[in-house]
């Protein structure tokens, strides 16, 4: 009943050419992008086009923001400061790395960077959406003014929206 040689016993099970062959199916192996096709009308855009005479801006969302709230700004490069590995820095050494990423703006809710740091002399902006908290839910009412506001600021700007 039992085999004298366990491994010669299973050796049907573990020679490949037993198995069923799966390369007829082609839906099991995964493409490439280079293999979908971009003109098809079911293809979703993950990005809205930028109107024109606007710019594509490199947005940094801090780490106090819900990371979800980068879904509302589709329309330029947002990353989360996770993301950027920015994560666990303070308001000035935060400012400086975001600066040598080359990030336009700093989105966050803390009031009080502008009244800790000189703004005047960077090359980054910094938007502070004023809301009763932190949740998605109350910042996400803000996001089309501070969308608006994204095509006249400037270098060292600070815009409170809300």
């Amino acid at each position: 009943m039992w085999a004298s040689d366990p491994l010669k016993a299973h050796e049907n099970q573990r020679d490949a050419s037993a198995w069923p062959d799966y390369s007829r199916y082609t839906r099991l192996r995964p493409f490439t992008t280079s293999q979908m096709d971009v003109t098809s009308p079911n293809r979703k855009l993950t990005h809205y086009p930028t109107p024109a005479g606007a710019r594509l801006m490199r947005l940094l969302i801090d780490e106090c923001i819900e990371e979800r709230l980068r879904l509302l700004f589709s329309r330029h490069d947002c990353q989360t400061a996770r993301f950027a590995n920015l994560a666990g820095l303070k308001n000035g050494p935060l400012l400086e790395a975001a600066e040598a990423g080359g990030f336009d703006v700093l989105i966050t809710v803390d009031q009080n960077i502008p009244d800790q740091q000189d703004l005047a002399g960077r090359k980054i902006a910094l938007v502070i959406l004023c809301a009763p908290t932190n949740r998605l839910r109350n910042l996400a009412p803000l996001a089309p003014a501070a969308l608006s506001s994204l095509g006249s600021i400037e270098p060292g700007d600070v815009v409170r929206i809300g």
